[in-house]
């Protein structure tokens, strides 16, 4: 079947779950006196449609922002780059798609995917013009409710949408895969871009671990149970990285450890001028 047939009955079969979903949500809420101990119940549905109501419930507030690939996680191209160039990206990182930028990634031309690259390859043109196959992206507010940027993406007919600041500069990303699978949960392989893991590097010992810094907070909290990270640094941040650049209101150089208030002893193992990328968490503090 033709890649971009396959494309929009994907979409269709999206779109219509959503539609059949926020129509019962709907009837949910109207029916809220009869609510008893599971709202799902009152659906009428299966076990598979009652997940993806809960998504919905606890994911219509939620912002872009809080979901995005950060703009120190997005990995970009130069339009100015060659057919080797965009080959070696694609093999480098494994991706789907890969933004193009032409001077900065705040000077966005699109994004290549990669069905795209390989049928121009397929074709045997000899010239590689990249305007050529570059797909539109779309720009939003950080504040933007997931659910409405979804419909605006389906809309618009894009995959890709950028996430600005107050300042009008990048501040991350979002594809069509992620926000329905924050919308209906983990979908089907053929819309997966990125491989979803815990972001657990390695675990040492019952008191210590090595995380990615992308790892939530919330993950961290379930580590060590005791601990609460939000309650020491109130902020904007769903990461335990993000909470380190809080806590401490500057990016930690590799090497360097400071201690928890909760008992944990934090070492940063990677870390850029820019960012924190690994870091070392160890349970100090005596139990007795």
């Amino acid at each position: 079947m033709d890649q971009k047939k396959t494309n929009k009955i994907i979409k269709l079969i999206i779109s219509n779950h959503i539609i059949s979903l926020k129509s019962k949500i709907t009837s949910l809420f109207k029916n809220k006196t009869k609510q008893q101990t599971d709202n799902t119940k009152l659906l009428g549905t299966g076990p598979s449609e009652d997940k993806m109501v809960e998504h919905f419930l606890e994911a219509r507030d939620i912002k872009a922002s809080e979901i995005m690939v950060p703009r120190a996680d997005v990995v970009a191209i130069n339009v100015e780059s060659t057919l080797e160039d965009f080959k070696e990206k694609f093999l480098n990182t494994g991706f789907l798609r890969l933004l193009v930028y032409r001077k900065d990634l705040d000077d966005i031309v699109g994004f290549i995917h990669l069905k795209d690259l390989f049928s121009h390859i397929c074709s045997n043109k000899s010239d590689f013009i990249i305007e050529d196959i570059v797909s539109k992206t779309i720009y939003t507010a950080r504040s933007t409710r997931c659910f409405v940027l979804f419909e605006k993406m389906k809309e618009e007919d894009v995959e890709v949408a950028i996430i600005l600041d107050e300042y009008g500069g990048i501040e991350g990303v979002i594809s069509i895969e992620r926000l329905v699978e924050k919308m209906l949960g983990t979908m089907p392989n053929v819309l997966d871009e990125e491989t979803q893991t815990e972001l657990i590097i390695e675990h040492l010992s019952d008191n210590s671990y090595i995380l990615d810094a992308r790892t939530s907070i919330q993950k961290v909290e379930e580590i060590f149970e005791d601990v609460e990270f939000l309650s020491e640094e109130e902020g904007e941040y769903e990461t335990i990285g993000g909470f380190i650049l809080s806590y401490l209101d500057r990016v930690p150089s590799k090497g360097e450890k400071f201690t928890h208030n909760g008992g944990l002893e934090v070492e940063i193992v990677d870390a850029s001028s820019r960012m924190i990328k690994t870091i070392k968490i160890t349970r100090v503090k005596n139990s007795l």
